[in-house]
């Protein structure tokens, strides 16, 4: 079973690749199963034996509500005949997520096989000197991804525990022990958010929101505080009409995998 969150679509589309490749049943989380986990029970197929659990690296970690939604959702199935694997996607490198994905997973008694990471398109657009990959990036880092996910694949059939596959970059330790903690703290606020001028009313951003963090007042869209951060909302405006404060002026948007 693959068990997985997207915000770009990055994700979905590996999950999506892994899927065919190993017949596996696919479970997309969203919704309350991300903002009240424990209310929420994943039911795992009597002849499944392993999870595979996909998602995003966001400043070298696993985002906060995805860990916490990993530690505390409920599993109805026996822990001893399942193996759990890690697949994360990136745009360059991921740090000690695999480190901190298997800390989750061992403190609710849960085996571990192996973590990999897979590069993808860059889609974070809400700091200085952050932008979307150029057509040719995205084109290369996607055709790319193809024969690694059949390289993944053909590693988790065949069920044996390996040693982790993941581009952890320099200076890991820094990056997700220090970084990553105050990048949690201070850059993922979601008060900077608001509609240009350019904005139709189309409430796009407010159905896709996985948090379902964004409200239509008055036909204009409206963020709470309970933020992935995950940018969807901007890459999924047809107008181009979400910004982030003033750091996302003549920024790109990543639509390739967004459901239109």
């Amino acid at each position: 079973m693959i068990i997985y969150f997207s915000g770009t679509g990055n994700t979905r589309f590996c999950a999506g690749e892994l899927a065919s490749l190993l017949g596996d049943s696919v479970l997309e989380i969203t919704g309350e199963m991300l903002s009240c986990p424990d209310r929420h029970t994943i039911t795992v197929p009597e002849s499944d034996t392993r999870i595979i659990w996909m998602f995003p690296v966001y400043s070298w970690g696993i985002p906060v509500k995805i860990r916490r939604m990993m530690a505390r959702i409920n599993i109805s199935a026996d822990a001893n005949r399942l193996t759990n694997w890690m697949v994360c996607t990136c745009g360059d490198d991921i740090g000690r997520t695999a480190r901190l994905w298997r800390r989750t997973m061992h403190r609710r008694g849960l085996q571990t096989a192996g973590a990999f990471s897979v590069q993808m398109p860059n889609t974070y657009v809400f700091m200085k000197g952050f932008n979307v990959d150029s057509r040719q990036v995205e084109d290369a880092k996607v055709s790319a991804a193809h024969s690694r996910l059949r390289h993944i694949a053909l590693v988790i059939a065949k069920g044996d525990a390996v040693a982790d596959d993941t581009v952890p970059g320099s200076f890991a330790m820094i990056k997700t022990a220090v970084i990553r903690p105050y990048f949690n703290a201070f850059c993922t606020s979601a008060k900077p958010f608001h509609p240009t001028d350019k904005c139709v009313s189309c409430g796009k951003c407010a159905k896709s929101c996985p948090m379902e963090n964004i409200v239509m007042a008055d036909g204009k869209p409206v963020w709470g505080k309970n933020c992935l951060l995950c940018s969807r909302c901007y890459h999924i405006c047809p107008e181009h009409a979400v910004a982030y404060g003033k750091t996302t002026a003549n920024k790109g948007q990543f639509r390739r995998f967004l459901k239109k």
